[in-house]
């Protein structure tokens, strides 16, 4: 049992280094926002055609690419529109700036 919950704390002090690198950080800023848009994104991507898919691999590829693309776009822009104001009027209100 000690030997399996020693590789158990390698393999997670491995996960945590790796998601804790620098270039995680703007996707953790935007993951709430994309996990809030993205059924929306799925609507509108899917309801925008007027005949059903005919479901292949590359139908089902290019459907999420292009649904993680819209959502991390829109979570962008609701980031720099939305939640960096709010955070700095919250700063100041609260007087931390």
């Amino acid at each position: 049992a000690s030997v399996s919950r020693f590789n158990v704390n390698i393999v997670l002090t491995f996960v945590n280094k790796l998601l804790s690198l620098p270039i995680f950080l703007p996707l953790s800023k935007l993951s709430y926002s994309c996990y809030l848009l993205h059924i929306f994104v799925l609507e509108v991507v899917t309801g925008v055609h007027r005949v059903l898919y005919h479901y292949t691999d590359y139908t089902f590829v290019s459907l999420y690419l292009l649904t993680l693309c819209i959502t991390y776009a829109t979570a962008a822009c609701l980031f720099v529109m939305v939640e960096l104001p709010a955070s700095k009027i919250e700063a100041r209100l609260l007087g931390k700036a």
